[in-house]
């Protein structure tokens, strides 16, 4: 009689009470018995255990599972000395998977020398491992997706197999492989891998997971990979951005096959290369699987204080496979536009999509290869109020004044002031990848993989209702080009694995301003309708566009090492990464004026002229590298068959070889150096975590840890320190008015000269010249939050199961800036400079003709801005999410959040100045109020439904995805420096304004100019809910919301079989509420700040200050079409739109 074969205990308990047939049920796990010689198919009845007791945070161990009995605290004192190695680990990585258990009899006797070998059927590659004395084997460090099939043999013993296995993302699958005295025949035997991946893959804190199938289902209109993350209830968009969990959207970390790629310089909100024209990451026919993880208590990923977002891509296989794919929008397939008042029917929306994918062996189970590249051009018109299309109401100005402003700069200076009207901004995008995989044995596999993206992309001129009125001429073209390519060397050496990568990445950035003529800001007067109405009109080479040019270069290594020693899997590892800046970056270089009239253009007399001017022997470009060295260590210790702890510590030092220059002035005037910058400090990262799972006929899971986390701030934030150390440039600021005879002897304005723009004012005093800083503390160090995370998971059933989930975030060293030069506040209540109608605030300059003169500490410089850390900033939220079947052919996932977050400033923009100027305060602008972050979204509801709706039609596949959040938030502001702390001021501070609005009791508190400025700010406080629920007060920082945002995006396909190739069929509805109705899915979107009254003139004898109405202007929806005041919201296009795509794809194979 021969021996008996393995009998596969594989550990789920998500399967209630389903045992093994024959075999009965074992506690703590399913018993399956496998019979001889037949392969056990995985998409049966009974689902796999996987996870048991792996804790491991997308890093986690290799080892098989304790035994409850046991005693774990003595090892977990002696891992804790692990922590002084000077290396750390990972079983596996961030981009691969892993399957580990033990072999042993049926008396639970470890079975030494059995074989274990795992073959991806795809590709052909295999592992294989040989059982210790113990029993134990693990695989590690493999790749994402399937089918596997996993055999175990051993010397006299017969072999069997599990096929069909699937391994998602970070996934460690754990088995225990048992000997029987004999074969139990189960015919037909299936064992399905299909759980749920909150059970099977070991992370601690929330994550979403999404596979290669959802994202080829769901319908994405802009084929962003990053998009995928809005499927998390926790990720809010943000302008432009993706906040996790409440924090700040540059605060992410971006990875492909878990290396870094990210926009390291932080241009925009994106967070990735290329982000300001609008490149995208990769192709998404790249895409293989895709997590968000929020708070990952995974000392390996660093970097982020908001979460990670992580991209697998496709490999090449043994069989050859190409797809070529072609998507089409255009003016009928777009809804009209819902203008209050009006309806505009659809123009220069277009799209041109079309890609291709190729992959297969180059050499048949060894080297295979993959390429992909997605290319579109598309077209819209500019957001928001378009003269010529739009009630000119909307858009405050008249076309009859355009013409008269187009002919005095035409005929004076022989200048094209460009188009006011709604014209065709054109976006070009192209993304190239490529993957050679070699395996080059068993033990040792590389991976080569090359990225391009690139993008063209015309800016968008300014045409909501505040603010200047932008023309043509006004906006710049981007471009952007990004190249990467990352070597990565898995090994295996026994019971250690090792995991290398190697990323050399470059990126140019640059910013063409369309007009090469000095910015014209001009005030107009139009009639519209019976109503007189000012508004500013702004043409020429954009302000910070005017010499805007980056290009980085960034070298990244890493190496990750892991072993196992009894009940632990203790992970170590090193990193280094260096990252090149080259900038030009002189906003103003080419100049600045201001026109108080269209006559004052014809006369040229400028009201005001400013110019950026480099000092002589300075360079115009600025150069600096950011190294970032560290080390990481962690240990799992599988303390009982239920119970998991993770707990490591990281080690992060910037260092910064190359210092700012030192002011002099500065030191001996503030007592601050210039040439400080964040360098060679010690931060550690200690994280712990835990991971519980019962026992029983439905899984519960609890999980939850506690750790610090360290962000990198942009390095543009960091090349302020370079760029404005009061040395290399100066601002010249001819603010003394309109130079009427020719021969004045102060600071007035200079004639406007396109051509030649001057370099001083009509006559040079030094008060022209302004000199702005910014330097770090001495203690400044990058920001670090503390995460407390605890979630709870249940199986419900076997078709649903739900999570809840909190998170408490607090800062630790937030980011801080504050001006140093704002001279002492006067606050007297008696005198009706300070208190008349502008709510009593402190002042902090002396009045002039239009407002107020900053009082600096030391006049030889303006801003002096001090970069600093304070601790203030918290988010916490409260999550929940439901998973399952709705029937054997629909799936969905429903997820609701409640988050909330607070800052004293939400450090929106690209330079410190703006993240100063920009931040509206009540009081003193360097101790703002604690207040809603920008990035506080309170709701959020996510629902995807997807599957094979219609039973015999497989070939036909339906998604639908809704997501529903609450509205971003804003202030109400003054459009002038109503407190004399320098906002607005001259430079890239000449439109921050920061002085929170304040809501009288009555009209006749406000000093203003006309019955008409009157009558729209006694209309704008009744029929702005905001406004009213503040009468009698300043309002606060971020106190308004826009209105809730709902969408519903629904994609149908076919799929037809056409000889060798499949042809599908895509039809995508994008806003399938505004399909329904023109009254739904508008998305109103508005700035963050919102000026409603503009400081005027001064009184000469009561030196009271009147203000005119400086916000938007809107007709009601009646028949009489009475004018009313601020409407601030503008219905974004083509968001605000329904809009359909046809798409066909055909793949061969």
């Amino acid at each position: 009689m021969g021996r008996a074969p393995f009998v596969l205990l594989a550990r789920d308990r998500g399967v209630p009470g389903r045992g093994a047939r024959g075999g009965g049920r074992q506690h703590g796990s399913a018993r399956i018995l496998l019979p001889v010689g037949r392969p056990v198919r995985n998409d049966a009845a009974l689902p796999l255990r996987h996870g048991r007791g792996a804790a491991t945070d997308r890093g986690g161990a290799l080892t098989s599972v304790s035994e409850a009995s046991r005693a774990w605290a003595p090892r977990l004192l002696i891992s804790l000395a692990a922590f002084w190695l000077p290396l750390g680990a990972a079983a596996q990585s961030a981009s691969t998977s892993a399957i580990r258990g033990t072999v042993r009899t049926a008396d639970g006797a470890a079975v030494a020398g059995a074989a274990v070998e795992l073959r991806l059927e795809s590709t052909g590659a295999s592992y294989g491992r040989l059982t210790s004395a113990d029993g134990r084997f693990a695989l590690r460090l493999l790749p994402p997706g399937g089918p596997y099939v996993l055999t175990v043999s051993g010397l006299g013993f017969s072999t069997v197999q599990e096929a069909d296995i699937q391994l998602r993302l970070g996934e460690m699958l754990d088995l225990d492989i048992t000997v029987q005295q004999q074969a139990i025949p189960l015919a037909g035997l299936r064992v399905e891998l299909e759980r749920d991946a909150v059970f099977r893959i070991p992370q601690i804190g929330p994550a979403t997971f999404v596979d290669r199938n959802t994202v080829s289902s769901l319908p994405l209109l802009s084929r962003d990979l990053t998009e995928l993350s809005v499927l998390s209830p926790l990720v809010k968009t943000s302008d432009g951005g993706f906040s996790i969990a409440g924090q700040n959207d540059r605060y992410n970390a971006v990875l492909i096959d878990g290396s870094p790629m990210k926009d390291v310089f932080g241009l925009t909100a994106a967070g990735t290369p290329g982000g300001r024209a609008g490149a995208r990451l990769i192709p998404l026919e790249a895409v293989a699987q895709y997590e968000v993880l929020i708070a990952p208590f995974d000392t390996r990923l660093s970097g982020f204080t908001g979460g990670v977002m992580n991209a697998v891509t496709r490999t090449g296989t043994n069989r050859w496979e190409a797809s070529g794919f072609a998507y089409l929008r255009n003016p009928a397939l777009t809804g009209d536009l819902t203008i209050p008042g009006f309806t505009v029917e659809p123009s220069g929306v277009s799209r041109d999509l079309y890609g291709f994918s190729l992959g297969g062996p180059l050499l048949r189970d060894k080297l295979h290869f993959f390429v992909a590249g997605e290319f579109e051009q598309r077209g819209q018109p500019p957001n928001g109020f378009n003269l010529g299309r739009d009630n000119p109401i909307l858009t405050r100005v008249s076309q009859g004044t355009i013409d008269s402003l187009s002919i005095a700069f035409g005929s004076t200076y022989q200048l094209d002031i460009g188009d006011a009207s709604d014209y065709v901004l054109e976006r070009t995008v192209g993304n190239v990848f490529a993957r050679l995989d070699w395996r080059i044995n068993r033990q040792h596999r590389v991976s080569v993989r090359h990225v391009f993206a690139g993008a063209d992309d015309d800016a968008v001129p300014n045409r909501t209702a505040f603010e200047s009125y932008e023309l043509s001429s006004n906006t710049v073209d981007l471009s952007s080009r990004s190249y990467a390519t990352t070597l990565q060397a898995l090994s295996t050496f026994g019971a250690w694995s090792n995991e290398a990568h190697a990323t050399v990445q470059t990126v140019s950035d640059a910013s063409t301003p369309r007009a090469t003529w000095p910015q014209a800001e001009v005030e107009t007067h139009s009639a519209l309708g019976g109503l007189g109405v000012n508004r500013s009109v702004r043409i020429g080479s954009r302000y910070s566009s005017q010499a805007d040019d980056l290009k980085q270069k960034t070298l990244l290594l890493s190496d990750v090492l892991s072993a196992e020693w009894g009940e632990h899997t203790t992970t170590f590892g090193i990193s280094a990464a260096r990252y090149s800046i080259d900038q030009l970056y002189l906003p103003g270089s080419a100049g600045y004026y201001r026109f108080g009239s269209i006559g004052a253009v014809s006369n040229n007399t400028p009201l005001y002229y400013e110019r950026s001017l480099l000092a002589e022997g300075q360079p115009s470009r600025i150069a600096f590298d950011v190294w970032e060295l560290a080390g990481h260590v962690q240990d799992e210790l599988r303390a009982t068959d239920q119970l998991t702890l993770t707990y490591g510590l990281r080690l992060d030092v910037p260092v910064l070889p190359v210092r700012p220059d030192e002011n002099l002035d500065v030191q001996r005037l503030f007592g601050k150096s210039t040439n400080v910058v964040p360098t060679r400090q010690l931060l550690f990262s200690p994280r712990l975590g835990f991971r519980w799972q019962s026992d029983g006929d439905r899984i519960t899971q609890v999980r939850g840890g506690m750790g610090l986390f360290l962000g990198r701030p942009p390095l543009v934030w960091l090349a302020n320190a370079y760029a404005n150390t009061g040395l290399r440039n100066t601002t010249l600021v001819c603010d003394g008015g309109p130079n009427v005879d020719g021969n004045g002897s102060d600071n007035r304005a200079p004639f406007f000269d396109p051509r030649a723009p001057p370099t001083t004012c009509v006559a040079s005093t030094p008060a022209s010249l302004r000199r702005a800083v910014t330097l770090f503390d001495e203690n400044f160090q990058f920001p670090q939050d503390i995460k407390v995370s605890l979630g709870v998971d249940r199986q419900i059933t076997d078709r649903l199961s739900a999570s809840l989930g909190f998170i408490f975030s607090r800062a630790l060293n937030q980011v801080f800036v504050e001006d140093v030069n704002i001279g002492p506040a006067v606050l007297d209540p008696q005198h009706p400079v300070y208190t008349v109608g502008y709510g009593g605030r402190p002042n902090f300059g002396t009045p002039n003709a239009v407002g107020y003169t900053p009082t600096r500490i030391n006049p030889q410089y303006a801003q002096v801005l001090h970069v600093t850390n304070r601790s203030d900033d918290y988010a916490y939220s409260f999550a929940a999410e439901l998973r399952g079947q709705v029937t054997d052919r629909i799936r969905f996932e429903a997820g609701y959040a409640y988050a909330r977050s607070y800052d004293r400033a939400s450090l929106t923009f690209s330079d410190i100045l703006s993240n100063f100027g920009a931040n509206g305060v009540q009081g003193h602008p360097n101790r703002p109020e604690l207040a809603p972050s920008r990035f506080d979204r309170p709701h959020k509801v996510v629902l995807t439904l997807s599957g094979n709706p219609i039973p015999g039609l497989d070939g036909t596949q339906l998604s639908l995805l809704y997501t529903g959040e609450s509205g971003l938030p804003y202030s109400y502001v003054y459009r002038g420096d109503v407190n004399g702390d320098g906002y607005p001021g001259f430079g890239p501070a000449f439109d921050r304004n920061n002085d929170l609005l304040y809501v009288p009791e009555l009209l006749s508190e406000v000093p203003l100019t006309g019955l008409a400025s009157t009558a729209l700010l006694g209309s704008a406080i009744a029929t702005e809910p905001c406004l009213a629920a503040h009468v009698g007060t300043t309002m606060g920082r971020n106190a308004c919301r826009a209105p809730w945002r709902n969408r519903l995006d629904l994609r149908i396909s076919q799929t037809v079989p056409v000889g060798p190739a499949d042809v599908r069929i895509e039809a995508d509805l994008i806003n399938v509420l505004n399909f329904l109705s023109s009254d739904w899915g508008l998305v109103r979107e508005t700035r963050s700040t919102i000026p409603v009254l503009e400081l005027h003139d001064r009184d000469p004898f009561t030196q009271v200050l009147h203000a005119n109405w400086a916000g938007g202007i809107t007709t009601s929806l009646t028949e009489d079409g009475e004018v009313t005041g601020l409407d601030p919201f503008v219905n974004s296009s083509p968001e605000s739109q329904w809009q359909a795509q046809i798409g066909l794809k055909v793949t061969w194979r």
